[in-house]
C-alpha cells in the first residue's frame, strides 16, 4: 500500500519515501527482523515490485501487478 500511496502518475515511488510512510504506519517495522540489512534487500526479495536506479541516485520501485492484474 506505501508503494501505491508514494507513488506519482507513472506509477514509480522513491523507495526512501515508502520506507518514511511505512514507518509512519508501523513505527516497529524493521527490514532486519525479516533478515535483510536494509529495505531494498527485502524489497528485492520479495520479487513483487520492478526496481529501478535512477541516474540521479535512489532507487525507484513499482507494483509488478497494476489494478489487480
Amino acid at each position: 500500500m506505501c508503494v501505491t500511496t508514494a507513488s506519482g502518475e507513472d506509477g514509480w515511488a522513491n523507495l526512501a519515501t515508502v520506507g518514511q510512510l511505512m514507518r509512519k504506519q508501523q513505527p516497529d517495522f524493521d527490514s532486519r527482523n525479516w533478515g535483510y540489512a536494509k529495505l531494498s534487500d527485502l524489497v528485492r526479495a520479495a520479487e513483487l515490485f520492478l526496481i529501478e536506479t535512477r541516474p540521479t541516485g535512489g532507487l525507484q520501485v513499482q507494483n509488478k501487478k497494476k489494478n489487480g492484474d
